[in-house]
């Protein structure tokens, strides 16, 4: 899910810019284009180094992330197996290091959605305990995809303090087992889901639509008609 942070905007264009840069563009009602962000694929823009995965485990020893996905349901946010990635978490500061293992097969996708996904449930561990209310990813300054991600990843998280807004910022770096990353998200920002239709404007409230069935009496079926043919 993509969530459009920014007024009026009507249309999105997807290009390949220079360098090779897919540039995500919208246009809003009065024509303006406005650049949303841009992902860099492969080795457009080099490679990244590799990471001593060791040292980093030494440093944040894993364990189990206990009580992570019942805390989100609890937020509203209700993951299935196959979205449970988190195997385990270590922690230093506002800095996680997440093993996130694949519960579904990856396909031909370069990054599944259920690994990366996983990332941004690990990165909301770092919210504090009074957060009740869901948070969502809604912006992300740049992305980097460095190879195909072909099982279990490791995540490292460096998140910058809650805002006052409730908002979170982090840099995510996804790395395969052997230490070889694999993307690179900068500036992924998220922020927290106002309760339905609190605080919308009469606009607002034109796109929020509550769904409502209404009974339909039975109808009773014709009386059935019969048509005979004798073959002289």
């Amino acid at each position: 899910a993509l969530v459009i942070d920014h007024d009026g905007i009507n249309t999105l264009t997807l290009d390949l810019g220079e360098g090779g840069e897919l540039v995500l563009t919208g246009v809003t009602d009065d024509e303006a284009p406005v650049e949303l962000t841009r992902a860099i694929l492969g080795g457009a823009a080099g490679t990244a180094p590799r990471q001593d995965l060791p040292s980093l485990t030494a440093q944040m020893p894993l364990s189990a992330p206990t009580g992570l996905y019942e805390r989100l349901t609890t937020m509203g946010l209700q993951y299935g197996p196959a979205f449970q990635t988190v195997r385990r978490i270590g922690r230093a500061g506002r800095r996680l290091l997440v093993e996130l293992v694949p519960q579904v097969e990856l396909g031909r996708f370069f990054l599944h959605p259920t690994l990366l996904d996983g990332a941004f449930h690990a990165m909301l561990s770092l919210l504090p305990d009074e957060v009740t209310q869901p948070v969502i990813p809604t912006s992300l300054a740049s992305l980097r995809l460095f190879r195909p991600a072909r099982g279990a990843l490791y995540a490292l998280v460096d998140s910058a303090p809650m805002a006052p807004d409730g908002s979170i910022r982090a840099d995510l770096r996804l790395y395969d087992i052997t230490g070889e990353a694999v993307a690179a998200l900068r500036g992924l920002e998220c922020r927290p889901i106002r309760p339905a239709l609190e605080g919308l404007t009469a606009e607002e409230k034109d796109w929020a639509y509550v769904e409502t069935t209404t009974p339909v009496p039975a109808r009773e079926a014709p009386p059935a008609a019969w048509a005979a043919w004798v073959d002289d």
